[in-house]
């Protein structure tokens, strides 16, 4: 169905307002790549083995940057790397190098931690050869002060838990919809399994889920496969290639009918999006033999194969489901043996050919491939890549590279691309929003205009070395389709592709986000995204009174760990404590570790006028191959959200 557009022409030639009314796919155009790797390839120098790139503004200057901890090179073997790494972008396609510690090879994953706007950091790694407390564990995560090259750990609790060899892959997600992120990392290699840690939001963490053993392909990322609005993952590990978010941030393998993994094999290059619209996430990965292959979500652990076109080559390494045409349509990115290639998705039907390149690197075996961001604000995303070249007769020397698609910008425009249709959204959670923009390039001068210019900087040299203003976006939420009306979101924030949201405690089931960029010269356009849905998250702890002293519970996720918390009420309305030091509030008492219960009869009265209330909690035990066949607790439990969809903290947790 095509959908109508508005474009309104004010009579000032300088200013363009273009107003899209509804999501409206761009017909596919041709796609275009080329590289755009100045101050990337070789600065520094790389060396061999698996690495893993990410495409964040890190300064906010509103320009995509890319950050790596490397390869196995860094720190400083055979290379000039050396820990945390980021090329800093200038939005035309060229790179500046700048480092920071000693300390390397692995995975990395941005986001902003501590809520205070600035980009962070969390990687798994190899290499934890840092002095102090920057680089010397296995899994980290630091603050960033928003320059990109000064960074400060904030990393207690991870990889505490049995991990001695290196985690590698690691991304940011919302695992326990609480409004932070966490942090999952699948290990280095064998022997370390996947983990998740949630954000206790003073630089500790607790483990919500994990284990050691299993074999890794060194690749994770996250995404929604069941269409909750949880957080899902897709690792390449023999155990399972999808897990599944309960809602609290403890996994559960969902492959289902996904064909098995041979043994001591995994399904690599694995990759999330979803191909045919329909809220939930689809899995493409490279099996076995090299083969690339899509499957559909259709429940959990149920899956479909996805149509015909896909190539039958064994040559698949490293994929990625991102529209890379801007149809409104997602595409698969196909990287391997120095072949980069896209296919034209058209809803899970069938696949097409829509870009084939040779790419300069011999044998060209990959170690990386990212893709979503746009480097040069033309409205398309790019695509990064690491992949090995021969150096000698039994050696080589990877190399980083970056293409951009090239089509031109010729007019100012932005479209919506997260959250995509259909998607479900857990108010109180963190997501992120999701926009391209094309922003046209300066005009050239003419020569007498030059002239003026040169003559005008001669005069005021302060003002002529003044930037051009940087292209900005203001964002909306409407709770009720595309009429609004619309709640404000951010406004002035940079022009970079994503913007992280805590979603607000609203419920709809046509929610849309409009997109407003501001190009500068009174050049804006609009457009609103596809439909979504809010939803509250699903309690699954149900408390009532079965007698006058017996307090008893309900747990739809059978977990067999529980803990009773009992306030006092005149206390949590002075202090907005909702768990209670007992040794300080006569009323307050936890009742902890209980095991295969559902009641707890309590004898306590409050005071004549007191009141007191009462809160249960639940613990997940699960064998993580520390001491193999005793079970072990993961996190405790939320104890729910309030009414404005924030989470009720524990200020007095039960111990440990």
């Amino acid at each position: 169905m095509k959908t109508a557009r508005l474009v309104l022409r004010p009579a000032l030639a300088l200013a363009a307002l273009v107003v899209v009314l509804d999501l409206a796919p761009t017909p596919a155009r041709a796609l275009s790549y080329v590289e755009c790797s100045a101050g990337l390839v070789d600065q520094p120098a790389w060396e061999a083995g698996n690495s893993e790139f990410e495409m964040e503004d890190v300064n906010g200057d509103g320009h995509v940057d890319l950050v790596s901890i490397g390869d196995h090179g860094n720190p400083l073997i055979s290379s000039g790397e050396q820990g945390l790494m980021v090329w800093f972008g200038d939005g035309r396609g060229n790179w500046v190098h700048g480092h920071a510690g000693a300390f390397g090879y692995g995975g990395v994953g941005c986001g902003d931690l501590d809520g205070d706007g600035r980009m962070d950091v969390a990687y798994g790694m190899h290499h934890d050869y840092g002095s102090g407390d920057f680089g010397d564990g296995l899994l980290e995560a630091a603050l960033g002060d928003g320059s990109g090259t000064n960074w400060m750990p904030w990393d207690d609790g991870l990889a505490a838990h049995g991990q001695t060899y290196g985690m590698f892959s690691t991304d940011l997600l919302d695992a326990d919809g609480d409004g932070d992120l966490d942090v999952a990392s699948a290990s280095f290699g064998y022997g370390q399994g996947l983990h998740v840690y949630l954000n206790r939001r003073d630089g500790t963490w607790a483990r919500s889920f994990g284990y050691l053993g299993d074999s890794s392909g060194n690749l994770l990322t996250t995404g929604d496969v069941d269409g909750d609005g949880a957080p899902d993952i897709a690792a390449s590990l023999q155990t399972a290639t999808a897990w599944l978010d309960d809602g609290d941030g403890f996994y559960e393998p969902a492959d289902g009918n996904l064909p098995a993994i041979p043994e001591g094999d995994v399904r690599d290059g694995a990759a999330l999006g979803d191909v045919d619209g329909d809220g939930r996430d689809d899995l493409a990965f490279c099996d076995e033999s090299g083969r690339v292959r899509v499957w559909l979500a259709r429940g959990r652990g149920q899956w479909a194969a996805s149509g015909t076109g896909l190539p039958s080559d064994t040559t698949c390494q490293r994929t990625r489901l991102e529209d890379m045409d801007a149809d409104g349509v997602v595409d698969l990115v196909l990287l391997g043996k120095g072949r980069l290639r896209v296919l034209r998705g058209d809803g899970g039907v069938a696949w097409s050919a829509a870009f084939d390149q040779v790419l300069p690197d011999t044998p060209g075996d990959a170690a990386a491939l990212v893709t979503g961001r746009d480097v040069d604000h033309n409205g398309r995303p790019d695509v990064v890549l690491v992949e090995s070249q021969r150096t000698g007769m039994f050696s080589t020397r990877n190399k980083a590279r970056c293409y951009r698609e090239d089509s031109p910008a010729s007019v100012v425009s932005v479209r919506v691309t997260r959250p995509g249709p259909s998607r479900t959204l857990r108010a109180g959670s963190r997501a992120a929003i999701g926009w391209a923009a094309a922003v046209p390039p300066p005009k050239a001068t003419t020569s007498n205009a030059a002239a003026a210019a040169r003559a005008a900087a001669a005069a005021a040299p302060e003002a002529a070395a003044a930037p051009a203003p940087a292209a900005t976006i203001t964002l909306e939420l409407s709770a009720a389709g595309t009429t609004g009306p619309w709640r404000p979101i951010a406004a002035g924030a940079p022009d970079n592709g994503q913007f992280a949201w805590t979603v607000p405690a609203v419920t709809c089931d046509d929610c849309r986000i409009r997109a407003t960029l501001d190009a500068g010269g009174g050049a804006t356009a609009s457009a609103v995204g596809p439909r979504f849905s809010i939803v509250r998250r699903a309690e699954p702890l149900a408390l009532r009174f079965t007698g006058r002293d017996t307090v008893a519970w309900q747990d739809a996720l059978a977990r067999p760990r529980h803990a009773l918390y009992r306030g006092d009420w005149a206390r949590f309305r002075a202090t907005g404590e909702v768990t209670q030091d007992p040794a300080a509030v006569p009323g307050a008492a936890r009742f902890c570790a209980l095991d295969g219960a559902s009641a707890v009869t309590d004898t306590f009265v409050p005071p004549p006028g007191g009141l007191a209330y009462y809160l249960v909690t639940a613990t997940r035990l699960f064998d993580d191959g520390q001491q193999p066949g005793t079970p072990v607790p993961m996190a405790e439990g939320p104890l729910g959200q309030r009414s404005d969809a924030t989470m009720r903290a524990n200020a007095h947790p039960c111990p440990d």
